[in-house]
């Protein structure tokens, strides 16, 4: 935090319908990027994970199973990033 602020970015990822693995590896590549330039919040367009246009496919199980993997996954590499940026 410098002079009281943080630096925070905002990321876009070119998402594939329903492609969870796809989108998430382009995530966390985003995630990456923005925190080594210094980043301390990075913020992504809401259902960028499993792509706006696949509404007829958010109840099938695959999806929702797809989903839930790589949330956990996100959230370990944020943990991640926050105990080396703490220890670096």
């Amino acid at each position: 935090m410098k002079d009281g602020y943080i630096k925070v970015a905002a990321a876009t990822p070119k998402v594939k319908v329903a492609d969870t693995v796809y989108n998430g590896q382009l995530i966390k590549a985003l995630m990456k990027e923005c925190t080594d330039n210094g980043a301390k919040v990075v913020v992504f367009p809401e259902l960028c994970i499993t792509g706006y246009t696949c509404q007829d496919l958010f109840w099938q199980d695959k999806l929702i199973a797809a989903l839930i993997l790589l949330q956990q996954g996100l959230f370990r590499q944020v943990h991640m990033l926050k105990r080396l940026r703490h220890h670096g």
